[in-house]
């Protein structure tokens, strides 16, 4: 009898923990994003959201991520059942399609493609994650990144 409540106990335990955080009750959004200011119609955009700061920008590990072919100077990405939570999104301008953001490093480092990031946030060296976070606290966070090269 001891020995069954015991594995009874573990059960519900391992349950628990293996259980995922978030059940179908949890609170969704949606992010819409729209990128502009393409300087051509040449490879794809690679639209990547980030989650809490969670390995900003290190797109293969990024919480989400999405390719679209450039057709225009704009391009619109929509992210769906997101939990309510704190994110960032990064726009790389891929013209070659190699899957990164190209860098020209002589005589100094500068972009050869495009990329943006959320709130248009803008310095010297990579963007910061706390300059470029938004909520997502309702059903449809609209989002506005100006391409940058």
């Amino acid at each position: 009898m001891r020995r069954a409540f015991g594995t009874l106990v573990a059960l519900f335990w391992g349950g628990v923990l293996l259980t995922p955080a978030g059940g179908a009750d949890e609170a969704q959004g949606r992010i819409a994003v729209t990128a502009f200011g393409f300087k051509n119609q040449e490879g794809r955009a690679i639209v990547t959201i980030y989650r809490r700061g969670a390995h900003w920008l290190d797109s293969d590990r990024a919480y989400r991520s999405q390719a679209v072919p450039v057709r225009a100077d704009s391009v619109a990405v929509t992210f769906d059942g997101l939990p309510y939570d704190t994110y960032a999104v990064n726009v790389v301008h891929d013209q070659n399609e190699n899957g990164k953001l190209d860098m020209r490093w002589f005589p100094w480092p500068r972009l050869k493609e495009g990329a943006g990031v959320s709130n248009n946030h803008t310095r010297r060296g990579p963007p910061e994650y706390d300059k470029a976070k938004f909520e997502v606290d309702r059903d449809r966070v609209s989002i506005r990144i100006q391409m940058r090269y």
